[in-house]
């Protein structure tokens, strides 16, 4: 009379088991805890144990001076997952944590702060220029593209339904991806916000990149 599927839960990037009653299609939650529980559940042949499969994962950020991987020194630790490590503003670091928060770090690993914790971030983030941060929030329904100062203060939203993005080397334009009407779009439009000029087409989406002189960008496509 009922259905046991894993659905996700938004900030915290896990997946928490939810029972779906049938025929009505009211959900429950049925398990409350901290693990990450796979697409794959499975019952017992009497049907009184409920097997699922608990997905881990740690990830840490070191720093290799001069590209020097023999010197290299993990600067965060505990069970934290981190990733999307980008430069940040003032020899700073940005980086996404579990819960999808925009965090600032030193070098050394001290001095964890996040930035916006209002925003959940999922595709990208950087810096712009010597004025702006750029980056994707969600807002329940759809990522957006925003902008603020390097502190996280003055969010702008740029466009939305956006996903990656790429700020110039010059700090005056940006590159991002789109969704319409079900085709995967390149954009270009001006760091201050206005009008995006539509650049390529490129179905099955992908990344797209900006050369380091500006004249060019690469990305990828699906034919077919």
């Amino acid at each position: 009379d009922s259905l046991l599927v894993a659905i996700g839960l938004g900030r915290q990037n896990r997946n928490q088991i939810w029972e779906i009653s049938y025929p009505d299609g009211e959900r429950h939650r049925f398990t409350n805890d901290l693990s990450n529980y796979g697409g794959r559940l499975d019952l017992t042949r009497d049907r009184n144990t409920l097997v699922g499969v608990d997905l881990k994962q740690t990830s840490h950020i070191w720093i290799a001076p001069d590209g020097k991987s023999e010197a290299a020194t993990q600067i965060t630790s505990g069970e934290s997952l981190d990733q999307a490590v980008y430069p940040g503003p003032g020899g700073k670091l940005l980086l996404r944590s579990e819960d999808s928060d925009l965090i600032s770090i030193n070098v050394d690993g001290s001095q964890r702060t996040a930035i916006m914790p209002e925003v959940r971030n999922y595709n990208a983030h950087s810096v712009c220029g010597e004025r702006y941060l750029l980056f994707d929030a969600y807002n329940g329904s759809e990522s957006q593209l925003m902008r603020s100062d390097l502190d996280g203060s003055n969010m702008t939203k740029l466009v939305d339904r956006a996903l990656e993005s790429e700020c110039s080397p010059d700090g005056k334009w940006l590159l991002y991806r789109a969704n319409v009407q079900s085709v995967d779009k390149i954009f270009r439009l001006p760091v201050e916000g206005g009008t995006p000029t539509e650049l390529a087409t490129a179905p099955g989406g992908g990344d797209s990149l900006i050369s380091p002189d500006g004249k060019f960008i690469a990305y990828s496509f699906v034919e077919g």
